[in-house]
């Protein structure tokens, strides 16, 4: 379902409305109707499982489907950090002006909580923005039913929004320990799970990291570079870099001038190029989680490698959408998949429009950035 239909269906079941007309509209004297402007995707799915605050959210992935018609708002939202989305609690049970916040069990006045069972069910959330294609923002930080309708969007200005030494009323009376407990809800059970699981991904890193090894023996990272034209005073990103072998063979090639992201999702993975580094005496490798690469400055990185990686991703278009940003124009997205068939590897990298395939050599496809619209402007 496209996010128009999906808008749609919102507004049938909430009796709100999403033409492209006036902000809104007045009905009897006290009522106001809003028009939707899109919809909240994320991983949460029940009310009693979803962290109460953004704060406690951190590493929630979801996005904004906005409707086509409001796209053109969009422009300029990239350059903040942090937005406001203003949305329907379109799940609220009955209205309530007395409620047991969720911090504490003494019932308090319902506008003295954020508690969303409110005369208007109106929500608000602070939320990071990771990035935005087209209509899509992609956010980190979601605390927020999945299929919930928005409002409004809003930019976080630091010299308008925050405000120190204030009184905070009956929260002053709730202890760090107790409201982190709490806020988290059953997203904490989700962080025992990955605790329980590390164990085996400890394991699974180290026979990747054998394999890796094993393939740089066939095939040395510092020829494979050589040919693909990694050359000194680059910025280079190798994206899911394993134990280090083309970071490193990198680093040497590109010099003091240059500098190498080696990302991956798996923290030995960090320690290990850290260590092989500090080893070596390179000092223009910088290990980031692959979760940091989305902080990295649009428009800086002459090549991207992306080896043995494509299969794991999954959602590569979203992905694919972030290298376009990161790298500089006309410049290379070098790809190398043995678990894909040549066909479906084509197949998701072009077929976003964001690249086009410009060589191959024995090891890998070379793909060059494709100007957008967006990109262009």
């Amino acid at each position: 379902m496209d996010v128009t239909a999906s808008v749609a269906s919102l507004g049938n079941q909430r009796n709100l409305h999403s033409p492209l007309s006036n902000s809104f509209r007045k009905g009897a004297a006290n009522e106001i109707a809003y028009h939707l402007i899109g919809v909240i995707r994320s991983e949460h799915v029940c009310p009693d499982k979803t962290p109460i605050q953004s704060v406690y959210a951190s590493g929630c992935r979801g996005r904004a489907e906005i409707l086509p018609e409001y796209t053109e708002g969009l422009c300029d939202l990239e350059g903040f950090s942090y937005i406001y989305l203003i949305y329907d609690f379109h799940r609220a049970g009955a209205v309530k002006l007395n409620v047991k916040p969720f911090l504490q069990d003494v019932e308090r006045g319902v506008f003295a909580t954020r508690a969303p069972c409110r005369p208007n069910s109106i929500g608000i959330s602070i939320v990071k923005l990771l990035f935005r294609q087209d209509n899509i923002l992609y956010l980190d930080w979601v605390d927020i039913l999945d299929g919930t309708p928005l409002l409004d969007i809003k930019p976080y200005v630091a010299r308008f929004d925050r405000i120190e030494h204030t009184r905070d009323g009956w929260h002053d009376g709730v202890d760090e320990e107790t409201a982190r407990h709490r806020g988290k809800r059953g997203y904490s059970a989700k962080e025992s799970v990955m605790a329980k699981t590390h164990l085996q991904n400890n394991l699974s890193f180290r026979l990747m990291s054998l394999e890796y090894r094993l393939r740089d023996r066939v095939r040395p990272p510092l020829q494979v570079l050589q040919e693909i034209g990694v050359k000194p005073g680059m910025a280079v990103l190798d994206f899911g870099c394993g134990p280090g072998g083309f970071s490193l063979a990198a680093a040497r090639l590109i010099g003091s001038a240059g500098q190498v992201y080696a990302a991956d999702i798996h923290p030995l993975a960090i320690k290990s190029v850290q260590r092989a580094a500090r080893r070596d005496n390179i000092t223009n490798v910088q290990a980031i989680l692959g979760s940091n690469v989305a902080e990295l400055s649009r428009g800086s990185i002459d090549i991207i490698l992306l080896y043995d990686v494509l299969h794991h991703i999954p959602e590569p278009g979203l992905m694919l959408t972030k290298f376009h940003q990161l790298l500089k124009p006309k410049r290379v997205l070098s790809v190398r998949d043995h678990r894909l068939s040549e066909a479906l590897l084509l197949a998701s990298v072009t077929g976003g429009g964001l690249f086009r395939l410009v060589g191959r050599n024995r090891w890998a496809f070379q793909f060059e950035r494709t100007e957008t619209n967006e990109s262009a402007t």
